[in-house]
């Protein structure tokens, strides 16, 4: 049995105290001898640079950043292959030089197809000029290569149109050269058929007067009065008389034998325009109206209306009597600008004709 004395006075210590104790000793003893070499620090701002090593304080020089530039991406190396020179290459793709020889064939192959097109326009256009249609009353219009034949069902009818239209055309030329000076036209309308003239007077003597030289003047012709009217114009009295004469078919010449050649119904339009400009008159009104067909050829009826100076228009009335056959006039009026006489230039004029063509 072990026996503890509690009430011994030596103190009791262990090892690891005692070591413990000596470390904070040595600590405290270092941090004294710290504090005396600090106080003989000098902290001005001068002697800043002692803290510090002069290499760390100086700057280093700025660098500047440049882009770096494109590179080109290296090209993939193709393997080299030997060339065959038992190849021949291709002459289209690769002409290669042109010999001195080969030149000179170039141009005058050039030259023979500059002179070729040359020859072609120039046969070309003397071919148009001849087969342009011939005027009537020449040799030329006899001529089957340069116009289309005529059917003999229609030739009838084309030669009754020649001889109606030369009648109306030398009447009508007749009023004019050989009219009476007692009075004045009006107007004059004409047919084939009958012929209507309106006078202008002062008096009913001057209108007797008139009929009587008419009537000389045209012996086959029977004018007689139809009415008479007094008007009052401006504060003036004028005297308008209506006189007309029928027309025989034995007074028309017979039918004519030779006839030039033949038109489409679809270029009546563009032939009487250029005859029209031609002749320097005016056609504002063109009209085309009905079809009649008749045993073996039809007939279209067509509304022309002209103006312009009257010898212009008798030169387009003659035009056509001698260059379109196939067209009847049926009907022509004549009358002045001013609604009054007819003494003046300006003429104002209304044609009904009639084109035959064959089925």
């Amino acid at each position: 049995m072990v026996k503890i004395n509690f009430k011994s006075d030596s103190p009791v210590t262990f090892a690891s105290e005692a070591e413990d104790v000596k470390q904070i000793e040595e600590e405290f003893t270092k941090k004294e001898k710290s504090s005396q070499i600090d106080n003989n620090i000098d902290l001005s701002f001068e002697s800043t640079e002692s803290f510090f090593p002069r290499a760390d304080v100086e700057r280093e020089p700025e660098t500047k950043t440049e882009l770096p530039e494109f590179e080109e991406a290296p090209r993939a190396r193709t393997e080299e292959r030997p060339v065959d020179r038992s190849i021949t290459p291709n002459k289209d793709f690769y002409p290669g030089p042109v010999s001195s020889q080969k030149r000179i064939y170039i141009i005058f192959g050039a030259a023979a197809a500059i002179l070729l097109v040359i020859i072609f326009f120039i046969f070309q256009f003397m071919k148009s000029g001849a087969e342009k249609p011939a005027v009537p009353g020449t040799e030329s219009e006899t001529s089957t290569s340069q116009s289309p034949a005529i059917s003999q069902g229609i030739m009838p009818v084309y030669q009754t149109n020649v001889a109606s239209n030369n009648f109306l055309d030398t009447q009508l030329q007749d009023f004019f050269v050989k009219k009476p000076a007692s009075a004045d036209y009006s107007l004059i309308v004409m047919t084939p058929t009958e012929i209507n003239l309106t006078v202008l007077g002062d008096s009913r003597d001057q209108i007797a007067q008139f009929t009587v030289d008419l009537k000389k003047a045209f012996p086959a012709l029977a004018f007689h009065v139809v009415s008479v009217q007094n008007k009052y114009e401006d504060g003036n009295q004028l005297i308008y008389a209506d006189l007309s004469t029928p027309i025989s078919s034995g007074q028309i010449a017979s039918p004519v034998s030779k006839i030039s050649v033949d038109i489409q119904p679809k270029d009546i339009k563009k032939e009487l325009t250029g005859l029209a400009q031609k002749n320097q008159v005016k056609l504002p009104y063109f009209k085309q109206g009905k079809i009649i067909d008749h045993n073996g050829y039809r007939e279209t009826l067509y509304y022309v209306n002209l103006n312009g100076q009257k010898g212009n228009i008798m030169k387009f009335i003659s035009g056509i009597i001698s260059a379109y056959p196939m067209i009847r006039i049926n009907k022509l009026s004549i009358f002045p600008y001013n609604l009054q006489t007819i003494s003046g230039k300006n003429l104002s004029t209304r044609l009904s004709l009639s084109y035959y063509n064959s089925i």
